[in-house]
C-alpha cells in the first residue's frame, strides 16, 4: 500500500519496500529540502508528524511508524504528501 501511494502521489520519493518491519524508511534526498523545513511543512501544512531521519543518524529519510490500522495509515500518507506538495509550492 505504501509503496503503492508513493509511487502514484509521490514519485520523488525514493521508497525499498522493507522484508519486515513496522516502521517505512522513506528517502526524500530529492526534495531538497533541508531536515527542518521539511518538518516544518509536515507538521503546518500536513498535520503530520513523521520522525526525521536525521534522530537516527541519516537526514536523507523520513521514519514513519506504520502500525496502525490501514485507515490511519491512509489518513498519514495522504498528510505526508499534503506537507510535501506545500513545500513545493
Amino acid at each position: 500500500m505504501i509503496a503503492d501511494f508513493i509511487d502514484a502521489e509521490l514519485p520523488m520519493i525514493q521508497f525499498t519496500r522493507p522484508q519486515s518491519t513496522y516502521l517505512a524508511w522513506m528517502n526524500v534526498s530529492a526534495l531538497n529540502l533541508s531536515s527542518e523545513a521539511l518538518q516544518k511543512h509536515l507538521i503546518d501544512d500536513g498535520k503530520v508528524g513523521i520522525m526525521p531521519g536525521k534522530t537516527y543518524g541519516d537526514s536523507r529519510y523520513l521514519r514513519m511508524n506504520i502500525a496502525c490500522p490501514q485507515v490511519k495509515l491512509e489518513e498519514g500518507l495522504n498528510r505526508l504528501a499534503k506537507g510535501i506538495q506545500a513545500a513545493h509550492v
